[in-house]
């Protein structure tokens, strides 16, 4: 058996990359500093992706030369080695062994037998892929060659096959996973669940993984099919952070990176109205540290800190509602030219909105390890804590159009004059704050063909936010005869009133304001134990995975509301924003100046307390979910076919407390109910070694989409009619529903990988399709409870949608071309989904499942330059358009968001041992969001601007 050890007491570090003899006489570029011994060969093995040992004991306090330029394997390691007191002891098909120059060569066999060599595997991305028992990509972090974009654990996913985001702004918030949305995945991180309040506490299953820097990770890996052995609770597929140890590295390690940001979006009337909100700049810094102690450095310690503040100022020009009328004025309702519509689609509002926000982001992360000499156990244990602070302005205005034949003055396919209906004014100031922590320990014990697990987590996730918003409006205008001249463009825009002082000479009053501050609370506790026998990597013959699973998620919201009454006078805190709505335009209409407003009018404004009630009350909840779990995997492994048979029972327990509300009258206390389900979840897996460079893959398996907590905890609110004689007529109850059952998916997946250059290149082409039932729509009913009629408005489990696709991607790595090194990677994937979207009215077929692009690619490129001892890199992200709402039968009325691309670049390079400057920036070509709206979203609806950030990066290392 070959024991795990540290540095200070093994006798060999071995570093597996890949190996085979035909690489060592190939010539390749290296750059490897000058630097300690004990880190420079394992540096070197990397770059040629070889295996080297070395005598752990003669590497102490040896620096050993640069290497650099274009060199054969030999060659490489003569120059290293000059001066070290090492010498090359033999070279082998998969090993290259070194010795001190004072021992012969006969003595290797005797020495290495009592030093009890160490085995540490540096195992990357392709060879995960290739010994993987079932479909799985990962994602490397690194340091220094990590870009400032891929901050966050969402950013660095979308980089893999099959894998798109739903953007938060300029950046990554949830993952979708084969198209399927995020509350349809599961997250770990070391294999244990954590907790996520979702889309700020509203009650979804989603993990906002902006809140997990990606440096709290040594890599990232997604199973897109699955076994008994994974998580049930996901049918796109499991997200699993594995983290950094103590023990990666042969020594101590220190680094630190401090860098500043350049945001380019600048918005003249945001300044004007905020005195803060024109921030360009912004900075950051991460440091990682680990060691080992102890005395036989049986400890380990890595710590990680990281801090980010920046601006991302936006503006974005919306209009969402659209008209359709015929030739000779009348109404048509839909873009259907066979129902008299004359082509034109009639914007019946233009809004624009300025939103200066800034952004915070700060965490730490302890991790403490334990691998004693002589012992097959070894422990960790992870506390981590990271919080983001959003500070979201938004002040916006927006102009509407009556949405009959009198609002279309004149109108052609070039522009026209139209009708002004409204006028608003909305300014609003949210400060979002999430904080997500927790305590995650394992304890391992390995047996000469066995090992035994168990892992536990507590981790939880906080939101809270205060928010003030008032909306100030001028109506009736249509009687006032106030026109807007406007021109059709990408998105349609006015091009000025026609009587320029209509805005400023209105009366404006408080059509809304509000105070609120909600606050959500997610708490996940996870205890696992899971044993296998005669099921490693080189098992050969029957093996078993087993395990059990306890998990409790405890979610609760809580909000309080201030609404204050509506129709106060608000003129004198109307101003001038000091710059036109858009830039080009010739016109303005007043912004409120919510600060002043706060500071001389609220505190006089009147109350309605009412309101005030049921808008707190209605959306508390809470909700308790009790996860249990038993699993039995078989594996049968031959020399070239490996197969997993599995079986995983799988049980939740639920407890709901929900709001009442009576005929408008807020109930006192909580209405409690419970329900649960369990499903006995079958799958089966093989892989085949075609030829030693080809895998062919099979999978089957079933898994389920567990109900959102706010399907099964939402507020219940009961309205009854009385008849002449005062008894209950017809009541009607809006509801969640407790009955409610998870979506079961039925998953297949066939793949074949080639794998090329010496294990560094890869090639893989799969297909996979799922059928979904027992959808969840929000329907109507009807039941008779004590005598008395009811209409019932529930979620309600209901049909069936599929999703199927094609997965295409090739990497290599230390690829050759024009004599230069090169590291590239390409994947693209292709979604067909179909669904029923069933509504009290009917029901409507659409080709594609909510949150689903048509198709994902990436694409990234690394250019090796040893001679400036760095490297430049570009990244490309694009997804297809897709649809994040339904417009229910009225599929003119369905919206999303386009396709789009963006293209990131960085350059690196060092100044000396320890210093490196990078230079990076972010979306390169200026590439902005917007949105559509229509069956096939074929109508701008929406444009968005964030700008393009640069960074400057400044790393020290030791």
């Amino acid at each position: 058996m070959i024991k795990k050890k540290p540095l200070s007491l093994a006798a060999a570090v071995i570093l597996t990359l890949s190996a085979h003899a035909q690489v060592i006489a190939q010539q390749r570029t290296f750059d490897v500093p000058k630097q300690p011994a004990v880190s420079a060969i394992p540096e070197l093995a990397r770059q040629a992706d070889i295996q080297i040992v070395a005598p752990a004991g003669s590497l102490e306090g040896i620096y050993t030369p640069a290497v650099v330029g274009e060199l054969d394997l030999r060659e490489a390691l003569r120059q290293l080695l000059q001066g070290t007191g090492l010498e090359i002891a033999s070279i082998d098909d998969r090993v290259i062994l070194l010795r001190r120059q004072e021992k012969a060569a006969a003595d290797i066999d005797a020495d290495n037998a009592s030093l009890e060599t160490v085995l540490v595997t540096a195992q990357g991305p392709i060879e995960r892929k290739r010994n993987s028992a079932v479909v799985l990509d990962s994602s490397e972090f690194d340091d220094v060659e990590t870009l400032a974009s891929d901050h966050s654990i969402a950013a660095m996913a979308m980089m893999l096959p099959g894998v798109s985001a739903d953007e938060d702004g300029d950046q990554p918030k949830y993952i979708t996973i084969r198209g399927l949305q995020a509350d349809l995945n599961h997250t770990t991180i070391d294999g244990i669940s954590i907790a996520s309040v979702g889309n700020n506490g509203s009650g979804e299953r989603r993990i906002n993984l902006q809140l997990v820097p990606s440096q709290i990770s040594w890599r990232t890996d997604i199973s897109k099919a699955f076994s008994a052995e994974q998580d049930a609770g996901a049918i796109g597929g499991v997200l699993d952070v594995v983290t950094r140890s103590a023990f990666d590295r042969n020594s101590t390690y220190f680094l630190v990176d401090g860098y500043g940001i350049y945001s380019t979006y600048s918005d003249a009337g945001a300044k004007n109205v905020l005195d803060d909100a024109n921030d360009h700049w912004g900075q950051g810094m991460k440091a990682i540290f680990s060691t080992q102690f102890g005395p036989d450095n049986q400890f380990g310690v890595l710590m990680s800190g990281s801090y980010q503040s920046r601006s991302r100022n936006a503006s974005k020009l919306v209009q969402d509602r659209k008209g359709y009328f015929s030739d000779d004025g009348a109404v048509v309702g839909e873009p259907n030219a066979e129902a008299g519509w004359n082509g034109i689609v009639s914007p019946m509002n233009f809004g624009y909105g300025s939103f200066p926000n800034t952004i915070e982001n700060q965490g730490t992360s302890v991790k403490l390890e334990w691998q004693p000499v002589d012992s097959n156990f070894h422990g960790s244990l992870l506390y981590f804590s990271y919080s983001r602070k959003d500070d979201w302005n938004e002040i916006s205005n927006d102009i509407y159009i009556p949405e009959n034949p009198t609002g279309i003055i004149e109108q052609d396919e070039n522009g026209g004059r139209l009708l002004v209906r409204i006028v608003d004014s909305i300014w609003a100031n949210n400060t979002w704050t999430r904080n997500n922590e927790g305590y995650l320990g394992n304890l391992q014990w390995q047996g000469e063909n066995s090992v035994l697990s168990l892992k536990a987590g507590h981790t939880y996730d906080n939101y809270r936010n205060v928010e003030n918003m008032f909306q100030s409006r001028a109506s009736g205008l249509e009687r006032q005869r106030i026109y807007v001249d406007y021109v059709n463009s990408e998105l349609p825009q006015i091009t000025g009133f026609v009587d320029p002082s209509a805005p400023a000479s209105l009366t404006y009053r408080l059509q809304g304001g509000q105070h609120t501050q909600p606050f959500a609370r997610e708490t996940v506790d996870d205890v696992r134990l899971d044993y296998s026998w005669n099921a490693g990597p080189e098992a050969r013959g029957l093996g078993i995975v087993t395990g059990l699973e306890w998990r409790r998620l405890v979610l609760s919201k809580d909000v309080e509301r201030t609404v204050y009454a509506t129709g106060t006078v608000v003129n004198p805190w109307m101003i001038d924003p000091g710059a036109p709505s858009l830039e080009g335009q010739h016109y303005w209409v007043p912004w409120l100046d919510g600060r002043a407003f706060i500071d001389e009018a609220v505190d006089s404004l009147p109350v309605n307390a009412t309101s005030s009630r049921s808008q707190s009350i209605a959306q508390d909840f809470k909700y308790a979910e009790n996860l249990s779990v038993g699993y039995v995997s078989a594996h049968y492994a031959t020399d070239r076919t490996l197969y997993l048979l599995g079986l995983r029972y799988d049980r939740i327990d639920f407890d709901a407390w929900a709001p009442v509300t009576r005929n408008g009258v807020i109930a006192s206390g909580l209405d409690t109910f419970d329900g649960g389900y369990d499903h006995l979840l079958p799958s089966f897996n093989v892989r085949h070694r075609l030829t030693d460079d080809i895998n062919l893959r099979f999978s089957y398996s079933h898994t389920l989409g567990r109900p959102r907590p706010a399907d099964i905890a939402a507020a219940q609110s009961i309205n009854c009619t009385d008849s002449d004689e005062g008894e209950n007529e017809t009541c009607s109850i809006t509801r969640g529903n407790p009955d409610l059952k998870p979506q079961r998916s039925r998953n297949v997946d066939l793949s074949v990988e080639k794998y090329f250059n010496a294990n560094r290149g890869a090639v893989s082409l799969g297909y996979f399709h799922k059928t979904i039932k027992d959808n969840i729509f929000t329907l109507t009913g009807s039941d008779v409870i004590d005598g008395v009629d009811y209409t019932i408005r529930q979620p309600t489990n209901l049909d069936e949608m599929t999703v199927q696709g094609v997965e295409f991607s090739i990497m290599n790595r230390g690829m050759r071309l024009l004599g230069q090194r090169f590291d590239a990677s390409l994947n693209a994937s292709w979604f067909d989904g179909e669904t029923t979207y069933v509504t009290d009215a009917g029901s409507r077929s659409i080709d594609r499942l909510l949150y689903q692009p048509e198709w994902v690619a990436n694409a990234s490129v690394t250019y090796r330059m040893p001679w400036i001892h760095g490297a430049a890199r570009v990244a490309v992200n694009a997804r297809g358009p897709y649809m994040n709402s339904t417009g229910g039968l009225k599929a003119w009325e369905d919206a999303g968001r386009n396709q789009l691309t963006t293209t990131n670049f960085s350059l690196w390079h060092s100044l000396g041992e320890h210093l490196t400057i990078k230079y990076e920036a972010t979306n390169l070509f200026d590439e902005q969001p917007d949105y559509g709206k229509g069956e096939d979203l074929q109508i701008l609806r929406q444009m968005d601007d964030y700008g393009r950030s640069f960074y400057l990066h400044v790393i020290w290392n030791l």
